[in-house]
């Protein structure tokens, strides 16, 4: 099974944009090539880390001011300095497994599925 993963809207938006590319590639007379669907795939895993590290930010910020007791005065008011301050580095993130072990068997699965289909 995938790891989980936080938001699904990602993941749904790269599944929906590679099974068109798939029932394009379908077509008759139409000349369709393998790296034409890595290339989406390396684009919305980019996009997926991107909002990874976005999420994995506002958690921070979050623990930190739960963390604090209760009768100091937290303020709610966040800026870029502080999403900076606690924002892990976009490679690192790119680097995780819940990265990784989505898309690269999504794409896998779908230059096999290109590769077994039959083609006009």
């Amino acid at each position: 099974m995938f790891p989980p993963i936080g938001n699904g809207r990602q993941d749904d938006a790269s599944v929906t944009v590679l099974s068109a590319l798939l029932a394009f590639a379908g077509g008759e007379h139409v000349t369709f090539h393998v790296w034409m669907f890595i290339l989406p795939g390396v684009i919305f895993m980019c996009y997926h880390a991107y909002f990874l590290q976005q999420e994995r930010a506002f958690v921070n910020l979050y623990n930190a001011a739960a963390a604090k007791p209760l009768s100091t005065e937290v303020s709610f008011v966040i800026d870029a300095a502080k999403i900076n301050a606690v924002k892990e580095a976009y490679w690192s993130v790119l680097a995780r497994k819940t990265i990784w072990g989505f898309h690269l068997p999504m794409v896998a699965g779908f230059v096999l599925a290109f590769w077994l289909s039959p083609r006009g």
